[in-house]
């Protein structure tokens, strides 16, 4: 500071003057008007740059016109009043603001910043942090690629980027980068960061209603590249416009490309405005190690896809298709949930080729309404609690490809050590888990409920819990401890109430819920007596809203009146209904509809036995009105034809502890020659001594009752028993006999009924199979005790329906009542083969 008389301040007023200024500055903190910037400053530029070069300060609110700077200071900080506005301004074809690889130990905090696209149309960007290069000639749209030189902690803040003509903002090669609170409205391009050395953290980005305009080759809504032990949280893209007839009909939300040991979490993509093109909610691609929580994608074709990321690990987050169309349920390449294959787009990038795709972990993701939940295209994956809910083609797709087009370096893994581990696979319209090619494949703990729904579509063999075709051979199928259900033999009296009409033009009709009924969407359901004759109405659930129950025909349908009459009368005055003598609250069930004076209204709510509210009023006002009260039942429709449908490319099939019930035509389809290795189950045991009392006759010590269906088509039952008897020339004849359940001693079929006298104990082995049939058995009833070796008997066979329950049954009889017979063990085993 200049010296000062201050006993002639006159005489040094301009000096005086000056250090008042300077003064005033220290002690309030500097503004961009102090450098000469304003409202009315035609470009606020030089002053924003001498603000910086001094150490920063603060920016009133107000509207100021901007052209492209370069800052390279460091050590500042900048605090815009909430209302500071910047336009672009100046000359086009360059980024607007670039805070170059000076800037370190820097912070932005504010400011909503418009890029003017309209009048600004080159590829630019509004904000970049860090001078590197991007790669290829769309530089600032193409997310940037090996870019060195960027600055350190640098930090921006709580800021909004609108109508950028490029990207909305570039962060390059920067290290420690802070993105906290950003908005970007109606820009061209992404908003990216690439190749931050270590510690990026970047919160709450909101992006909405990006718009190319046909000039991004990657039409990425934010990308972000290279990023090493950083974490990106709550990012939420909304509206993305793709080009229809630019440099690529492709659109995409969240794109991770490249990164390591990175987390990322609760990333949202919403759902694009174009859907006309291959759009894709958040792509993850070329990394290592890296963390995806709570990521979630609503209606994309392609939802969440994994490409050529290695030890990944996914917890929770879904996918929802919605249907890719409104008329039709989507085909098995139309929506993909989640999607993971090899391959990388940059050459020599970490995961890159046959070690990309590899060794996933994911863990409670839902995949919902698409036409594939989870398309797997590379081994080594563990799937565990996670959810598939139709109405989809396929729950689960299993599917070797040779190549992706425009990927570098990308080969096709083989399908090996997939585990698909205590999940819920239902309502698929073809099979649960559609298997095309794989080895070692492991299903234990998961329930494959209530597929096959499109009977339209595929086959009856199509239509099971897993399935396996195609012509590679599958082997080292591990289906144990899995569970194949359809339980869909239901019905649900007077639950479903409607207005009488006809379907819309997409055979479409919508229900109202008056009883609880447990249904989802994807599976189908009849109506009873809803149609003239009456007759059935079979339709499949498109949607469920609170009350309401839409359902797809395959034909125009018009509904008519199901309806019983109501107790009482009823009056009306406007939408309050009064009844006489009436039970409102136990005949209306939900939103019932009624049938009063010729017209139809919906029970909104019901206050007591004598008032209800209606959904609008009647033309006329009801007075002491006989009512009609409008109520299907609802029924399920059995589809799972099978549990596990198998071809003839399929060895060592393992099913042993599998659990199968209400599978339409049965448990395991067996197409062709199929090795399937199940266990040895044992069903019954005693080791307590049974004796035959003082008597001449046969006489029953056990009867076991065995559960429907124990055998299959190809099962085998074993019974071991253990005799004790006196040693005499005296008969003694021990018996196993099995037949229907409760089936009297005499007329059960024997298969072991040796005579013997002169020995002291008997060990027998007797083995009852299926052959092919649950009504045809085959055995060899031994004389001396044993089923093997040679014996002079031939085989026997019987006819007892072993899908129902069946009794074996252990009884013995002497010649002698003072001689003792007595059984000393049994066991039952069963092997169950389809």
């Amino acid at each position: 500071m200049a010296n000062i008389d201050l006993a002639n301040p006159g005489a040094d007023e301009a000096a005086l003057s000056g250090a008042i200024s300077l003064l005033l500055i220290d002690s309030r903190g500097a503004t961009l008007t102090d450098f000469g910037g304003g409202e009315d400053v035609a470009d606020n530029a030089a002053a924003l740059l001498a603000m910086i070069a001094a150490g920063g300060g603060s920016i009133p609110a107000g509207d100021y016109d901007l052209g492209p700077i370069s800052v390279s200071a460091a050590n500042w900080k900048v605090q815009c009043d909430p209302g500071a506005v910047f336009t672009r301004i100046g000359a086009s074809g360059a980024s607007w603001i670039i805070f170059g690889s000076g800037c370190s130990n820097c912070s932005w905090d504010g400011g909503k910043f418009d890029g003017q696209k309209s009048v600004y149309t080159a590829l630019d960007t509004s904000l970049r942090i860090g001078s590197g290069t991007g790669r290829g000639s769309n530089v600032g749209i193409i997310t940037p690629a090996m870019v060195t030189g960027g600055p350190s902690d640098f930090t921006l803040k709580n800021i909004e980027i609108v109508n950028a003509p490029g990207a909305s903002l570039l962060s390059t090669g920067t290290t420690r980068l802070t993105l906290k609170n950003i908005i970007s409205r109606d820009s061209c391009g992404t908003l990216g960061v690439a190749w931050d050395a270590g510690g990026a953290d970047i919160d709450n980005v909101k992006i909405y209603d990006t718009n190319n305009g046909g000039r991004a080759l990657f039409q990425h809504a934010m990308d972000v590249q290279g990023l090493f032990d950083g974490r990106v949280r709550n990012v939420d893209l909304y509206r993305q416009v793709g080009d229809t007839s630019g440099l690529s009909n492709f659109s995409s939300g969240f794109t991770a490309i490249q990164n390591r040991d990175t987390i990322f979490e609760n990333i949202t993509d919403h759902g694009h405005a174009t859907t006309d093109i291959f759009t894709l909610g958040i792509s993850c691609v070329g990394g290592d190690g890296n963390i995806y929580i709570n990521c979630w994608s609503y209606k994309n074709r392609q939802n969440m896809e994994v490409v050529g990321e290695s030890d990944f690990t996914i917890f929770g987050g879904g996918a929802d298709g919605q249907y890719w169309t409104t008329t039709a349920v989507p085909s098995a390449d139309s929506i993909q949930g989640l999607i993971i294959h090899a391959g990388s787009i940059y050459a020599g990038g970490a995961g890159t080729g046959t070690q990309g795709g590899r060794n996933g972990t994911i863990i409670g993701y839902t995949a919902t309404r698409c036409g594939t939940s989870y398309r797997v295209r590379s081994g080594g994956h563990v799937f565990s609690a996670c959810r598939s809910v139709g109405p989809t083609v396929d729950g689960v797709r299993l599917e070797r490809i040779s190549s992706i087009d425009g990927f570098e370096n990308e080969v096709a893994p083989e399908l090996t050590n997939i585990s698909f581990l205590a999940g819920v696979i239902e309502t698929s319209g073809r099979a649960g888990l559609m298997m095309d090619e794989g080895s070692s494949i492991n299903t234990a703990g998961t329930v494959f409920r209530n597929n096959g729904q499109d009977s339209a579509t595929y086959t009856t063999v199509q239509r099971a819990g897993f399935a396996v075709q195609g012509s590679q051979t599958k082997a080292g199928l591990y289906l144990s401890g899995a569970s194949y259900v359809d339980d869909q033999s239901w019905t649900e009296t007077a639950a479903i109430s409607y207005e009488p009409g006809t379907t819309d033009a997409s055979n479409r009709y919508t229900f109202s819920i008056a009883r609880p009924v447990n249904v989802r969407e994807g599976q189908r359901v009849t109506l009873k007596n809803v149609v003239s004759g009456p007759a059935d109405a079979t339709g499949k659930v498109i949607d469920i809203e609170l009350d309401e129950l839409t359902l797809e025909f395959t034909s125009a349908k018009t509904f008519i009146d199901v309806a019983t009459a109501g107790t009482g009368t009823v009056s009306s005055s406007g939408t309050t209904l009064t009844g006489s003598g009436t039970s409102f609250t136990t005949e209306f069930v939900g939103r019932s509809w009624i049938k009063a004076d010729g017209e139809y209204r919906k029970i909104l709510t019901v206050t007591s036995d004598t008032v209800a509210t209606l959904s609008s009023a009647f033309t006329s006002p009801l007075s002491g009105d006989t009512f009609q009260i409008i109520g299907a039942d609802i029924a399920g429709v059995p589809s799972q034809q099978y549990g596990i449908v198998t071809d003839a490319y399929s060895t060592g099939v393992e099913t042993a502890g599998a659990t199968f019930s209400g599978n339409v035509l049965g448990r395991v389809y067996n197409g062709a020659e199929v090795l399937t290795s199940a266990a040895w189950e044992i069903v019954a045991h005693s080791g307590a001594a049974l004796t035959v009392s003082a008597v001449t006759t046969e006489e029953e010590l056990a009867r076991v009752t065995l559960s429907p269906d124990i055998l299959g088509l190809n099962g085998v039952l074993r019974i071991e028993t253990v005799w004790a008897y006196t040693n005499s020339g005296n008969n003694k004849i021990p018996r196993v006999k099995f037949g229907a359940a409760g089936v009297a001693l005499g007329s059960a079929t024997s298969v072991f009924d040796p005579t013997l006298t002169t020995t002291a104990t008997v060990s027998a082995v007797t083995e009852i199979w299926n052959a092919n049939s649950k009504t045809s058995q085959t055995f060899r009833n031994s004389a001396t005790g044993t089923i093997y070796g040679s014996m002079t008997q031939a085989v026997e066979t019987s006819t007892i329906d072993t899908a129902a329950q069946m009794d074996v049954i252990f009884s013995g009889e002497k010649a002698s009542s003072g001689e003792t017979l007595q059984l000393r063990r049994y066991t039952i085993s069963v092997l169950k083969v389809d």
